[in-house]
């Protein structure tokens, strides 16, 4: 633990129940002339993040050690008085002595076919490449290996530490610490009593790694090459990992690789390894084509601009191509190309693949109208890539975004469709759906009352299907005629004669009745004419 005046900041790296290591900072609120220290907010790398159980474990053992005269400076002990203040301000120090460190650390970079995910690699298969990262010291003629990452916290490190620098000991202890939270299957035991000489660099999950090493090289912590001819690695740059489609000069057929792509146009950088999927390590070809010995290679680091899935990344490092037949061509564009667009920004090296041009969805309602009066109305979005029409449903418009589970096609723009529904005037109760079927009145009414809207509305794109009935409404032609005259086959109970008779056509008595009897507001006949 350390304690940092400039922000009433007590720092410390403490050990979770299962051997995890987390980085906590509690910040108090500064005294009066006789005033005590109050807790004002507390900051931790575990799950919970704040207000957790490991400030609380940190506030007390820093109080122990306070109360029993440790090393630790006690917090109660502020400065007094406003000279004494600016004093304190002026020479703003940690409360370790400054002075009695003074040997610097760096971290040794070298280039590694042995080690994955932080262990050996075991078995017989390919090699897997990294950079292994080690704590070294100045020597006479070159770097020479300093104390391990694990005495960086451990208690029985201490007599090592006292001669290095605290500035570093303390940024390289949150270097270690969060590349330990990163490590979900360590084992308690693996740290606790193991001596970590290396680190597997590829291994550093979090994106902090970055902005760590910003404050390492403030801090005064050199990032240095394993043979010291080298010289220092130079600061981390700027990347992205793209797919490149090119086509060569004699051939047809689309070839799709891995491109990575430096900030700095003027660098050539192949891939060596990846850290986590946020950093790349990269070697210039010129090197690489020099010679293939790996510690005469300089290296270069370089944070992805965006992250790169783990199959990317894997294609990278095996230097693996995908060959796409000319035939194939019409279906990559069409199936594959939108989709990975998601993946990695899509690049031509040698300009000989145009991208096809999306165009944005537009809603489209289909109405298939079927025998007996029954219509199948269907709602979808139309999008246009390339030259390929293609449809997908409406269903699914949950999120701006669409679904993370790979099933989404990756030509759709969710945040478009998202929009056009939010400023779809339709009248009430209707509302865009997956599917829907209608039969009867219900097929009149939208043939005769919805689809015009429909047609007319600047927003829709109406296709029809099948032929509908000529729906008309019968008006004054409906004649309805009693009489006791016998009409054969449509007698009531009171032995009347019922004639319904519509533009000289005889209607039957007996579907009217039943109309009538389950309270239907209209009768629909066979060739379209309805009455009320």
């Amino acid at each position: 633990m350390s304690w940092r005046p400039a922000g009433n900041a007590l720092y410390g790296t403490v050990a979770g129940s299962h051997g995890e290591r987390y980085v906590t900072t509690v910040y108090f609120t500064g005294p009066g002339s006789a005033e005590p220290w109050w807790f004002d907010d507390a900051q931790c790398t575990c799950p919970v993040g704040v207000g957790c159980k490991h400030a609380v474990a940190l506030v007390l053992a820093a109080a122990t050690r306070a109360a029993g005269g440790g090393p630790a400076r006690q917090p109660a002990a502020g400065p007094k008085g406003w000279a004494s203040s600016l004093s304190a301000l002026l020479g703003d120090r940690s409360v370790e002595d400054e002075s009695r460190g003074t040997t610097p650390l760096a971290i040794e970079l070298t280039l590694s076919a042995e080690m994955s995910a932080g262990r050996p690699k075991r078995g017989s298969g390919r090699p897997s490449l990294g950079v292994r990262a080690r704590l070294v010291k100045p020597g006479k003629t070159t770097w020479i290996n300093a104390l391990s990452w694990s005495k960086l916290s451990s208690p029985y490190g201490h007599y090592q530490r006292d001669s290095y620098v605290p500035a570093h000991l303390r940024i390289l202890r949150e270097l270690y610490a969060v590349y330990l939270a990163g490590q979900e299957d360590t084992a308690y035991g693996a740290y606790s009593y193991g001596d970590d000489k290396y680190l597997d660099l590829g291994a550093f999950a979090s994106p902090r790694l970055w902005p760590l090493l910003d404050e390492a090289a403030a801090a005064g912590v050199r990032l240095v090459h394993g043979r010291k001819r080298l010289g220092d690695v130079e600061r981390y740059g700027s990347a992205e990992l793209c797919l490149d489609v090119t086509r060569g000069a004699t051939s047809t057929a689309l070839t799709v690789s891995p491109l990575l792509r430096m900030t700095d146009p003027d660098q050539s950088v192949a891939p060596f390894a990846f850290i986590g999927g946020h950093g790349v390590v990269g070697i210039d070809r010129a090197e690489i084509q020099a010679t293939d010995r790996h510690e005469h290679w300089h290296i270069r680091l370089a944070r992805l601009s965006t992250p790169a899935p783990p199959k990317l990344i894997q294609m990278a490092v095996e230097n693996r191509s995908l060959r796409i037949p000319a035939a194939e061509r019409p279906r990559f564009i069409s199936e594959f190309y939108p989709g990975l667009r998601r993946v990695a920004r899509i690049v031509s090296s040698d300009e000989s693949f145009e991208p096809p041009v999306i165009v944005p969805p537009e809603l489209v309602a289909r109405a298939d109208f079927g025998p007996a009066h029954t219509v199948e109305i269907t709602w979808e979005w139309d999008y246009a890539v390339g030259g390929t029409r293609l449809r997908a449903p409406i269903h699914d418009h949950g999120g701006s975004d669409g679904p993370d589970d790979g099933s989404d096609p990756g030509y759709r723009d969710r945040r478009s469709e998202a929009d056009i529904l939010a400023n779809l005037e339709l009248p009430p109760g209707v509302l865009p759906t997956a599917s829907v079927r209608l039969s009867g009145i219900e097929t009149m009414r939208f043939a005769t009352e919805l689809l015009p809207l429909l047609t007319a509305h600047d927003g829709i794109t109406v296709e029809i299907g099948g032929r509908p009935a000529d729906y008309r409404e019968a008006g004054d032609l409906l004649r309805i005629e009693v009489s006791t005259d016998e009409v054969p086959g449509e007698r009531d109970w009171f032995d009347l004669g019922v004639a319904v008779t519509l533009d000289g056509h005889e209607i039957p008595f007996a579907p009217l009745l039943v109309a009538l009897s389950r309270q239907e507001s209209h009768l629909l006949l066979d060739d379209g004419t309805y009455f009320s």
